[in-house]
């Protein structure tokens, strides 16, 4: 979860988040187990410095719209180990070692590493979207530009500044719902991360990814990651996505 401030420096209250692991109201007895394995340092977390990627409206009609936080590129390269490892590469890390952890049934995550900005979007015109949508993308191309950044810079879970903030704090966050933020989990894997025994680590956990359609464990890249890739085009050709995805 991300927190943000408003521009005069006080607390706000408004949240923007994007998802990782949800855990149904029918497994909220298994929250203690779930905390527990966290902070015993079974799931390991690196400092999250992300970059957005792209913003795009979903299926939904009419549609939310959505920053992409995706990995980039895609595809990890895994024969270089001198290969930088890619933008983003810490959400699926967390995410896969969350889903490859817990495996009760209500485990679900549909369409992660997305923060949703707005519900029901319309526009004037097909000209005033493309405009729009030209818009955001010339302020991606500024973020990415600027490079990956920490989620958290230190704050508590309250909003409040830490006073002794330590140097790699950008950890998840537990919640209920965007007004009660519960736990924070600082990072417990930290950098630097071009070790060896931590790119194999780092690594192995990137060689899959959790198809929520299919339920079950894909090589990254193969069929889970062609869709996608689809869909994108279609998004961004007609502003709808494939019949893949509709099935």
């Amino acid at each position: 979860m991300y927190k943000g401030r408003c521009k005069s420096g006080s607390q706000c209250k408004c949240i923007c988040h994007f998802d990782l692991f949800l855990i149904y109201i029918s497994a909220l007895p298994y929250l203690p187990v779930f905390r527990s394995a966290i902070e015993s340092g079974k799931i390991l977390i690196p400092q999250i410095e992300v970059v957005p990627t792209d913003v795009v409206a979903n299926p939904d009609n009419p549609p939310e719209l959505e920053i992409r936080f995706d990995m980039e590129p895609a595809i990890p390269n895994f024969d270089d180990p001198e290969a930088e490892l890619p933008v983003n590469w810490q959400l699926r890390f967390i995410h896969n070692q969350l889903f490859k952890h817990f495996l009760f049934p209500s485990r679900f995550c549909p369409g992660p590493f997305h923060s949703t900005i707005l519900r029901k979007a319309d526009w004037r015109s097909p000209d005033h979207k493309e405009k729009y949508f030209a818009k955001c993308d010339r302020a991606i191309q500024k973020w990415k530009a600027e490079g990956p950044k920490p989620l958290n810079t230190g704050w508590n879970i309250d909003g409040s500044e830490l006073e002794d903030k330590p140097e790699y704090c950008s950890g998840i966050w537990l919640f209920v719902d965007r007004e009660n933020t519960t736990h924070h989990f600082a990072p417990n894997f930290l950098p630097p991360y071009n070790t060896p025994e931590k790119r194999k680590l780092i690594l192995d956990f990137l060689r899959e990814e959790w198809d929520d359609k299919d339920l079950k464990w894909k090589p990254v890249g193969k069929d889970g990651g062609a869709r996608s890739i689809l869909d994108f085009v279609c998004e961004k050709v007609c502003g709808t996505a494939s019949a893949d995805k509709d099935a």
